[in-house]
């Protein structure tokens, strides 16, 4: 007897190579953060594809997925954290913790990636080998988006009025272009 109905074990999803994911990032303070694949092919739909494959829930607000080599790292903005998960099957192989309000991870090189984080006043370079936080670019306000092109990352920021430019084999800003307040996505 019980108040709420026993719900089936979700069974894991086979992983498409060809999918198309969304990240739905859920209501903040929640922890209801999931990730939906389409496979474009069959037309077909499956919910929760990390907590279905991995057995516990990915967190309080996903805020992006970025595919790198054979991985895919998960930025989970309110739960401080990216998870980094097999690109064939979607299970977790490590978190990358550590970070305060992450937004985006950038990789710019086989060990090194940038993430930008909402209240940190920096953008957090990670060591890709020991996905670890290996040191800091300080960045006033809340960095978002970032572009890597020809060696070098540029950064929006929603609380300036300029983009960064980061030279990644310095770590540093060695520029800034006057754009407008609040710029937030770059392609």
């Amino acid at each position: 007897v019980g108040c709420k109905r026993n719900q089936p074990k979700p069974t894991p999803v086979a992983i498409q190579p060809l999918s198309v994911y969304i990240v739905c990032e859920g209501n903040f303070g929640w922890g209801n953060g999931e990730i939906v694949s389409y496979d474009p092919a069959t037309l077909k739909v499956e919910e929760n594809i990390f907590s279905r494959n991995n057995g516990f829930k990915l967190g309080d607000v996903v805020q992006s997925i970025t595919e790198y080599q054979d991985k895919y790292y998960i930025v989970v903005n309110n739960s401080g954290k990216i998870e980094v998960v097999d690109k064939s099957t979607f299970k977790e192989v490590a978190v990358i913790k550590g970070l305060k309000s992450p937004r985006f991870i950038q990789p710019v090189s086989a060990d090194k990636a940038y993430v930008t984080d909402l209240y940190n006043n920096s953008v957090a370079v990670v060591n890709l080998k020991t996905l670890s936080i290996q040191s800091q670019i300080p960045i006033y306000g809340w960095t978002e988006e970032m572009l890597y092109v020809g060696g070098k990352v540029f950064v929006t920021n929603i609380h300036s009025e300029y983009l960064y430019h980061i030279d990644v084999s310095k770590d540093q800003v060695v520029d800034s272009v006057k754009l407008f307040y609040g710029t937030n996505s770059i392609c």
